[in-house]
């Protein structure tokens, strides 16, 4: 075979160590960053087109919507009750009640729910004057971050005759969507129509929020005129805190409930105050159930009018509420 000419060799070896880089740069390696980020956009296309098959063809439950994605990169959540969904992209444990005695914020849009209350409220010291109330209470996300609640009250007192007492319309407007502002403030306005004695007007600023993982915290400030009579008021203060021990099915906290009365031509010298507190639960049997259960404890002052001294007494105050989402 003939040999190259030293001058030709030099040549060839030049084109080809040219050649070589350009090839390597035309066909690169793929690199683990970059396909890390290629199955983070896949993901996020099927989930896309989850979201919209389901808004095309049927309404998924808070406990079956996918995940909202964000575009800030966090460190992902431990618990799946914590994961953002829905229009307000608002952590999936708010879209039922988590505690009996303070709300917070609103479920999310086309949600529809029902809820059996059980409330009963013992003086300890006169059992026979226990009071029972049901509420039977349907709840609706109308979208644009307001829900409507529609009631229907039963009430018996001691051993009396059990019977419709009032209705209850209710409505609840969020001032933005979930954590753009502290707390999450929510307004709470409700018209009670009394089948006895004159209608009452309640109005509620609704906090809430997350401290950590697991841990939830909701908070109500509540004003309530009675619209007729004496025109009685009463103004409250009611707070819960719950730990989650497993996800979407077990929590445990604690709630307290401060009450002041007053009336009309006597406003802010009050004729009657309660403090209650106790433990609470929450039990999801099945995905579209919970089970909420406070048992409130302590003392209720009273007195007859102002020149009338207060008389104490210690109140049990359990409470039961069963709840579906269709």
């Amino acid at each position: 075979m003939r040999s190259l000419h030293p001058p030709a060799l030099s040549i060839f070896l030049a084109l080809t160590s040219l050649a070589a880089p350009a090839a390597w740069a035309s066909d690169p390696l793929p690199q683990p960053a970059s396909a890390a980020q290629e199955r983070s956009q896949e993901q996020q296309q099927q989930d896309a087109q989850s979201q919209a098959a389901a808004a095309e063809d049927e309404h998924l439950p808070s406990y079956a919507a996918p995940a909202v994605h964000e575009t800030k990169v966090t460190a992902p959540r431990a618990l799946r009750e914590e994961d953002p969904i829905g229009t307000y992209a608002q952590p999936r444990w708010t879209a039922t009640r988590r505690f009996p005695t303070t709300r917070l914020y609103v479920v999310p849009e086309g949600t529809a729910q029902f809820e059996w209350w059980l409330e009963t409220k013992t003086p300890l010291d006169s059992a026979d004057d226990t009071r029972f109330r049901s509420l039977f209470e349907f709840e609706f996300g109308l979208g644009h971050r307001l829900q409507l609640d529609l009631y229907l009250e039963t009430l018996q007192q001691s051993f009396q005759e059990w019977g419709l007492s009032a209705e209850k319309f209710e409505l609840r407007y969020a001032f933005a969507d979930w954590g753009q502002l502290p707390g999450n403030p929510t307004v709470y306005l409700e018209w009670t129509r009394t089948h006895e004695g004159p209608h009452k007007a309640e109005v509620k600023l609704l906090l809430g929020g997350e401290l950590a993982p697991r841990v939830h915290w909701g908070t109500n400030l509540v004003y309530e005129r009675v619209l007729g009579g004496e025109r009685d008021a009463e103004y409250a203060l009611t707070g819960g805190l719950s730990y989650t021990l497993q996800d979407q099915r077990f929590s445990l906290g604690a709630e307290l409930n401060v009450e002041l009365a007053d009336v009309a031509g006597s406003r802010f010298d009050f004729n009657g105050y309660e403090v209650l507190v106790g433990p609470s639960l929450q039990w999801r049997p099945v995905k579209a159930a919970h089970i909420d259960l406070v048992a409130l404890f302590g003392p209720e002052w009273e007195r007859g009018g102002p020149d009338e001294s207060f008389e104490a007494k210690a109140i049990l105050e359990p409470t039961f509420i069963f709840g579906w989402e269709f």
